[in-house]
């Protein structure tokens, strides 16, 4: 709680960082992720599986990351932004978006609460290829993955895309890539080529 208070009395002493910036970077409060106008990949999301249960609507976030981090306290470094899918009717279970080509995202889809389900990524999209990344629940476990679409309607592997999962689902403590798969002492710096 100290760095926390310390980080907020820094930040706005030295670059006037506003209430925003603070609930995006620190507290990783959502905000839709910017499409690029030119130079960009699309990517499909799709949640197959997401259903109502009773009252509630069931929901999944996808998070986009341009770096790498070994911050303690600022575990949304580098976020760039997100987008939800949901059984809410006006999201829906499927959307495809325009992502930056030619630098690495890392990328994280699934339910994102204290105890986490996702499937996380690190891929160089290029211009003008078409992904998708599915995101399913069967039970308490989850499983995503990503492929590239052809033209001519097939699918194909997604050339260098890394993959990190939670080992045992959502009541696994096994699963460490919950909160260090960003860490650049752990995977490199994606922009530089790796470690």
């Amino acid at each position: 709680m100290r760095r926390v208070i310390f980080y907020v009395a820094t930040c706005l002493f030295f670059t006037g960082c506003t209430t925003q910036q603070f609930e995006e970077r620190i507290l990783g409060k959502h905000r839709d992720l910017v499409e690029p106008k030119s130079n960009f990949a699309l990517v499909t999301f799709e949640a197959p599986t997401l259903t109502k249960f009773m009252w509630e609507h069931d929901t999944i976030k996808i998070k986009f990351y341009e770096s790498c981090t070994d911050a303690k306290w600022g575990i949304n470094e580098g976020y760039i932004g997100g987008l939800r899918l949901s059984t809410k009717s006006d999201i829906g279970n499927k959307k495809t978006i325009k992502v930056p080509a030619d630098h690495p995202i890392l990328l994280e889809i699934g339910h994102m609460a204290k105890v986490q389900c996702t499937g996380k990524f690190i891929w160089t999209p290029s211009e003008g290829k078409h992904y998708k990344f599915e995101y399913n629940l069967d039970g308490w476990s989850c499983n995503a993955f990503g492929v590239e679409l052809k033209e001519d309607g097939g699918i194909q592997q997604i050339s260098g895309l890394e993959s990190f999962k939670n080992k045992d689902g959502f009541f696994s403590t096994s699963g460490s890539t919950a909160e260090n798969w960003r860490k650049c002492s752990k995977i490199g710096d994606p922009g530089s080529g790796g470690s």
